[in-house]
């Protein structure tokens, strides 16, 4: 059974990643629709929508279900929602819920983003300092189409909450590449996360998964439309998957 929601977790690692072209800002509404395939295989589906509220913040939600062969093995699903505002072009995280329906237990986390006495809250009652660079898991999205890394390779830092701690990685842009998607031949923006093991492991036992070499994520972002993310690709030792942009509406 612990393999059975692979797919499912996956996306949601997956979508987990300043430009040489910034994108104006976001839109009043998005939807975007991935699908995930490892090679060949279709796996699962991601559905992702954002919203901009009355008072100018922004709500946000993810759902990601198995799809194709996936089905046979599992039923499980996983959303995603939460709450940012932009403060100077640049996203501010301000709440975050993840949990799983189906499967055979259920898993529920959430963190709150206490800007004012910069801590982070979680939903089990723990509290930790909230870093200069936090997002999660979910808001980053939207901040690296606000502002991917410089063009010029310098890694920028960004602590990814997942709703049970936080994860310090490292984005980098590798560079220009034409790219032939589902929405057409798109001039992306090539970006590359990385991670040091030291910050993985912040909060973990030496022996935790979070202290292993972590999977690669390659993502790209089409610079002409918004710098959309519209490919990402993670490699977890000999397992690929490939989140690919099929649809989108609002951009």
């Amino acid at each position: 059974m612990r393999h059975a929601t692979t797919p499912i977790l996956l996306v949601a690692a997956l979508l987990a990643a300043p430009a040489p072209a910034v994108a104006a800002g976001l839109p009043d509404t998005l939807e975007l629709n991935y699908q995930l395939h490892y090679g060949d295989i279709l796996a699962g589906q991601t559905r992702k929508t954002l919203t901009r509220q009355p008072d100018g913040g922004y709500r946000h939600r993810t759902h990601s279900l198995p799809a194709g062969m996936a089905t046979l093995f599992t039923s499980a699903e996983w959303i995603e929602e939460g709450a940012f505002r932009v403060r100077a072009a640049q996203v501010q995280a301000l709440s975050f819920l993840k949990y799983r329906e189906g499967g055979n237990k259920p898993r529920r986390h959430s963190v709150a983003f206490d800007w004012a006495k910069k801590l982070a809250r979680y939903g089990d009652g723990r509290e930790e300092p909230l870093p200069a660079n936090a997002h999660d898991e979910a808001s980053v999205l939207y901040e690296l189409m606000l502002n991917p890394p410089p063009s010029d390779k310098t890694a920028r830092s960004v602590a990814i909450n997942n709703g049970k701690r936080f994860i310090v990685y490292r984005y980098q842009t590798l560079g220009r590449e034409p790219l032939d998607t589902p929405l057409g031949r798109l001039q992306t923006l090539k970006i590359k996360r990385l991670v040091e093991p030291a910050a993985a492991c912040r909060g973990a036992g030496q022996d935790s998964a979070a202290c292993k070499p972590d999977s690669e994520l390659t993502l790209w972002l089409a610079v002409e439309r918004g710098n959309l993310p519209v490919k990402l690709h993670m490699q977890e030792g000999d397992r690929e998957a490939t989140l690919v942009l099929r649809t989108v509406t609002g951009l």
